[in-house]
């Protein structure tokens, strides 16, 4: 009885850091990618977790970066100002075991810094809902192109990666304006695709979510990782 009561104590202090309760694990679901969440010769796929925006365009999620090997469970906490696309934290914790739990265990041990970073930059927690392109702006809708150019994946060598992307909103009247430019001079980046986005519920602005596909260590399977850009729906246009 005295074991099933302090295991009654712990599980509630799990489910709570310093008054707050943690948030809860909802991945966004990727068109064309949930099938591939499970270990597979094709993907390794990442996720996730959208956690709120504030009033001034700050947006604050984590990643569940992928694992290509070591059975390990990697968590990035960031809060992104999404008018420069720029991290103003970002906090990395990796446990051993890539069990589900370790999100709690993130939360209970470092969730005190967390929901400092969030209180200061007056982030509002909510469930979020991704939805896919095209953006709805009631009469007008826009769309993500996505341009790139390439480069040698390794000197002489014939395969070539992504070195550089720039990425467009268009409306439908043709007018368009870059939202992105994305460089990769390390990172072998395979493609990079569409995903989808989160509209802030205190202004017309977007989180816009791509899906970067980059070479495995060894070829296949290959990582799956996301790109989070800000963007202003009514602004910039021509």
């Amino acid at each position: 009885m005295r074991r099933l009561f302090f295991g009654l104590i712990l599980f509630m202090l799990v489910l709570s850091v310093m008054g707050q309760d943690i948030p809860l694990r909802k991945p966004i679901i990727f068109p064309g990618y949930s099938e591939f969440i499970a270990p597979n010769p094709q993907f390794v796929v990442g996720q996730l977790i959208p956690l709120g925006f504030s009033a001034d365009g700050k947006f604050a999620y984590v990643v569940e970066p992928p694992d290509e090997a070591c059975g390990c469970y990697f968590f990035e906490f960031h809060i992104r100002d999404l008018d420069t696309d720029k991290d103003l934290f970002m906090k990395r914790v990796e446990y051993q075991d890539s069990s589900a739990i370790q999100w709690d265990r993130a939360w209970k041990e470092h969730g005190a810094l967390f929901f400092e970073w969030l209180k200061t930059h007056g982030i509002d927690l909510a469930a979020l809902n991704a939805q896919a392109f095209p953006i709805s702006m009631g009469t007008d809708a826009l769309n993500v192109r996505i341009t790139t150019s390439l480069r040698p994946l390794y000197e002489d060598a014939g395969e070539k990666v992504i070195g550089h992307a720039q990425v467009y909103l268009r409306n439908v009247a043709g007018q368009e304006k870059r939202i992105s430019k994305l460089n990769y001079p390390l990172k072998q980046v395979l493609s990079l695709k569409t995903g989808v986005y989160l509209r802030s519920p205190f202004e017309d602005r977007v989180a816009v979510v791509l899906i970067r596909t980059e070479r495995g260590w060894e070829g296949p399977p290959s990582p799956i990782n996301y790109e989070v850009i800000g963007a202003l729906t009514k602004k910039g246009f021509r």
